[in-house]
């Protein structure tokens, strides 16, 4: 029972890490790119 909950629980904070790290990469690329120009 505790385990499935915690594997959930990981699962769940690994998508919302994983968005998180590409969303602050995105913001940083452009961040970059407009800068460059």
């Amino acid at each position: 029972m505790l385990g499935a909950f915690l594997k959930v629980l990981g699962i769940e904070v690994w998508g919302n890490l994983k968005k998180s790290v590409r969303d602050l990469f995105r913001q940083t690329l452009f961040f970059i790119g407009g800068s460059s120009l």
